[in-house]
């Protein structure tokens, strides 16, 4: 009998073992793509909330992220808003797949503006380091790195770095939480 290994919804090494549902041969790249999502999965088990500094009005600002599986199970989708005083509004969405020719996970977010945001992931010291380019509405881009670090199962670190050359300028840092009206 054939198995695979689901992580969709589970920490980093717990694993769930399931029967095959397709012959081997039509399986051997979806499993190998899942399992090669592996590394971000975690993301997928709860709505998370980072609280941002209240505004220069008093306004408690927050970033609400939410990250589901694909329907064919061979991406993860982001959705986020930034939440103000209740109020949700855009901020992006989008997309992370494994790329089998690149062999690393890449992902697309196309912000509320209309601009793109486009890069790679790698596992560097345990954290899932985000490289990648913004392209704004306007044409033009920047190059940022963002540093994820999983914080047990119920929080993980967010820190961004603009990049110059070989250089990285500390920008931000929140922590994200499982979201009170998470699932």
């Amino acid at each position: 009998m054939n198995y695979e290994s689901d992580i969709s919804s589970q920490p980093f090494a717990t694993h769930r073992i399931q029967p095959l549902r397709e012959s081997p041969r039509r399986d051997a790249g979806r499993i190998g793509r899942r399992l090669n999502l592996g590394p971000i999965a975690f993301l997928t088990a709860h709505e998370w909330d980072a609280k941002l500094p209240d505004s220069p009005d008093g306004k408690k600002k927050k970033i609400h992220a939410l990250f589901t599986w694909s329907q064919n199970r061979q991406a993860i989708r982001i959705s986020n808003q930034f939440v103000i005083d209740g109020k949700p509004r855009p901020y992006f969405d989008g997309l992370y797949v494994w790329d089998p020719q690149q062999n690393t996970i890449v992902f697309w977010y196309v912000d509320a503006e209309g601009g793109l945001t486009k890069g790679t992931v790698k596992i560097e010291g345990g954290k899932l380091v985000h490289e990648f380019e913004e392209i704004g509405a306007d044409g033009k881009s920047s190059a940022y790195v963002a540093k994820v670090t999983p914080q047990g199962e119920a929080s993980w670190d967010n820190e961004i770095f603009a990049r110059r050359g070989n250089d990285l300028t500390p920008m931000v840092k929140v922590r994200y939480e499982i979201a009170a009206s998470g699932r």
